[in-house]
């Protein structure tokens, strides 16, 4: 229901105004800037595999992410495999030329701890709702980079009464680059 929900919003939204559409597809560059750049410690946790894809209309986008993460080097070997999945409304907000932030409302479900990377070994599944806020920087109209941290609200699948929280607060620990098609 959710998903139906945001899928109506977003389309409806969308709709009402006259701007053209934009479509921005998104890569977690995070693992890779990390290597580039020397930091103090290496033992950061730069967050998995993220693809994104946001249909833009003036200040509204219909948002959806896929993301994989695994221990082993071939992703889909072995049960250390994690994924997530999310759909989401998000209004997008200009600061500046150059700056912009967001927020919304996205639907999630992942498996073995992807939204929890500090705590990699976690064996929860969660079914929740996120309320994402991010940071935007464009270099041009086509390229950008963003973050964004996640309060999320979520049930868990194998253990609602154990260690898990169903209230978490999802740091930006990824930095995307967005390019706009």
């Amino acid at each position: 229901m959710i998903i139906i929900w945001c899928l109506h919003v977003s389309y409806s939204s969308i709709g009402q105004y006259g701007g053209g559409a934009q479509h921005d597809v998104s890569l977690n560059m995070g693992s890779l800037l990390f290597q580039l750049v020397p930091f103090q410690s290496s033992s950061v946790k730069t967050g998995p595999f993220d693809l994104n894809y946001k249909y833009k209309r003036d200040n509204r986008a219909f948002v959806l992410g896929f993301g994989v993460t695994s221990t082993e080097f071939n992703v889909f070997a072995g049960s250390d495999t994690g994924y997530n999945l999310r759909i989401g409304y998000h209004k997008h907000t200009e600061l500046s030329e150059k700056w912009s932030y967001y927020r919304g409302i996205d639907a999630i479900r992942s498996s073995r701890g992807f939204n929890r990377p500090i705590d990699s070994g976690s064996i929860y599944s969660t079914t929740g709702l996120g309320l994402p806020i991010g940071i935007q920087y464009h270099f041009n109209p086509y390229i950008s980079v963003w973050t964004e941290g996640i309060f999320y609200l979520s049930v868990s699948s194998e253990n609602i009464f154990g260690d898990f929280s169903p209230v978490q607060f999802l740091p930006p620990l990824t930095i995307h680059l967005s390019a706009r098609l």
